[in-house]
């Protein structure tokens, strides 16, 4: 091969290489597994997953998918980081492949905890779970949020959702959502309807307050 030639297809393989890297997201999901949460209903897996699925199949190469749980509880905490690659190797695959991974283990994740109820106890600090998922959003990269949860906020001593459905979310000085996307699914399931609207209102108004980009709160 020619050396120039042999060198200019090397410099378009990593421009390549750098343009897909660019175009990469991060897609976050977290799970809720308070006593209160929804998410183990078979319809509400039955609306959620699918999506989800569909958003992850559309990934672009060199994209990040992390999962992980949020509860005060006795469950086993359940996490999984996988990238999405255009072949398969121990930390990722292809985006299809990667999708069907987390359909499969979030589907058997839930599945254990409807069959035993006894491991979900407590309340959940919610908010803080947007701490969490923050730090593995990339500045300048597109990043994701869901959240399945049905958005009842618990402080010890601060705040008490529903009960305290009327308090405030206290703001995280730490937190910078820095224009993420955020989606959460279920806020409000299980409380009077005055209540849903008050909590929807909060998460939104503290949301934005914390520089989230798009914030699409979905009813079950």
């Amino acid at each position: 091969m020619n050396k120039k030639y042999k060198y200019h297809t090397l410099s378009v393989l990593v421009a390549l290489a750098l343009a897909a890297n660019a175009r990469a997201d991060v897609y976050t999901l977290a799970l809720d597994i308070s006593s209160s949460t929804p998410i183990i209903q078979p319809h509400f897996v039955q609306n959620a997953l699918p999506k989800v699925l569909e958003d992850i199949a559309k990934l672009p190469v060199g994209s990040r998918v992390k999962i992980f749980t949020v509860g005060d509880d006795n469950a086993n905490a359940f996490t999984l980081d996988l990238r999405v690659q255009r072949s398969q190797t121990a930390s990722g695959d292809a985006a299809s492949v990667v999708a069907k991974k987390v359909g499969v283990a979030v589907a058997a994740y839930l599945n254990d905890l409807r069959v035993n109820p006894s491991k979900m106890q407590g309340e959940s600090s919610l908010s803080a779970a947007f701490l969490d998922a923050s730090k593995w959003c990339v500045k300048g990269t597109p990043c994701t949020i869901q959240f399945w949860t049905d958005g009842m906020e618990y402080q010890p001593g601060i705040i008490a959702w529903p009960r305290e459905y009327q308090k405030p979310l206290p703001p995280i000085p730490a937190l910078n959502l820095d224009g993420a996307s955020v989606i959460m699914y279920g806020v409000g399931v299980g409380v009077p309807t005055f209540v849903r609207t008050r909590a929807e209102e909060q998460w939104q108004k503290w949301l934005k307050a914390h520089q989230a980009g798009n914030v699409d709160l979905r009813r079950l």
